[in-house]
């Protein structure tokens, strides 16, 4: 039993390579719905493995220290779902919270890392979050950025948008996968497909070409529009918003969008997002 964490900074694209997973592994002749969708796998923030140990205790009842102290039991928990393995969405950073290390090592198989550029992240994580887009940039840069326990999550430990990536990829013991989120846009097929194959999965082209429609964001959006999601923010009309590459340019002054660059200007120069000379390519120069 172990874990295979399907990672991720918040707003860039997990929940879309679990509709694929999820749309995969259930090889059906139609499109899972949007609740079976959500039902895919785990989250490492879902408050039941600690409410189980605790008996019965909300997360806002603890402090921080207690459910750090808490998290690898309850990491076993989620991995005794399986004899095998199972799938945990996560969006922590992989580091130490109170000494103790948010993914745990010893249950881990391995990651799929899912990155998207950060300017669209900026605007979808303003829409879900409520927030302004000169707060999200400001958040984007705070090394200890992260979200508030609630009845139903335990706090969850972004840091700054190129410290979370970073903090997957320096984790050298652990197995990682690292797919493009705009790569899944224009080339879902490789980029999928790479997908099963790092899950040791054989080739299966109609399961892959069905499992990519299934999942697709005209369909993930129409089935939101007629049935609602749950993981639908409160400050968001919908959580499928518009999936498009690009689209902060219609928001997002040059002002702004300089201040990603500069913030973060290594990790977007080594992930093809931003040139030598400082010129954004958001969509990786497709």
């Amino acid at each position: 039993m172990a874990i295979l964490w399907l990672a991720s900074f918040p707003k860039s694209g997990n929940t879309w390579l679990r509709a694929f997973l999820a749309n995969y592994f259930a090889n059906q002749p139609e499109p899972l719905s949007l609740e079976a969708v959500h039902g895919f796998g785990f989250s490492d923030a879902q408050a039941w493995p600690y409410r189980e140990i605790t008996g019965g205790r909300s997360p806002v009842e603890m402090t921080e220290e207690e459910i750090a102290a808490l998290r690898p039991r309850a990491h076993e928990l989620l991995a005794e779902a399986s004899a095998d393995h199972v799938m945990v969405k996560t969006h922590n950073a992989n580091g130490n919270a109170d000494g103790i290390p948010i993914i745990t090592p010893a249950l881990t198989l391995g990651a799929i890392y899912v990155l998207r550029n950060p300017w669209d992240v900026a605007v979808s994580y303003a829409d879900h979050y409520g927030l302004t887009l000169d707060q999200t940039i400001e958040a984007f840069n705070a090394p200890d950025l992260k979200s508030a326990a609630t009845v139903n999550q335990v706090p969850q430990y972004f840091s700054s948008w190129s410290g979370h990536l970073s903090s997957w990829q320096a984790a050298a013991s652990i197995p990682l996968l690292t797919i493009h989120y705009e790569d899944m846009v224009h080339k879902p097929h490789e980029i999928f497909g790479k997908v099963t194959h790092f899950l040791g999965l054989p080739p299966d082209g109609a399961r892959l070409d069905r499992a990519i429609r299934f999942s697709s964001f005209k369909e993930l959006s129409g089935q939101e529009d007629k049935t609602g999601f749950v993981e639908k923010s409160r400050h968001s009309l919908k959580f499928f918003r518009k999936g498009e590459i690009g689209g902060w340019r219609d928001v997002m002054s040059d002002e702004q969008a300089k201040r990603i660059a500069d913030n973060h200007a290594p990790a977007l120069q080594a992930h093809g997002y931003l040139t030598a000379s400082g010129d954004i390519r958001e969509g990786r120069g497709n």
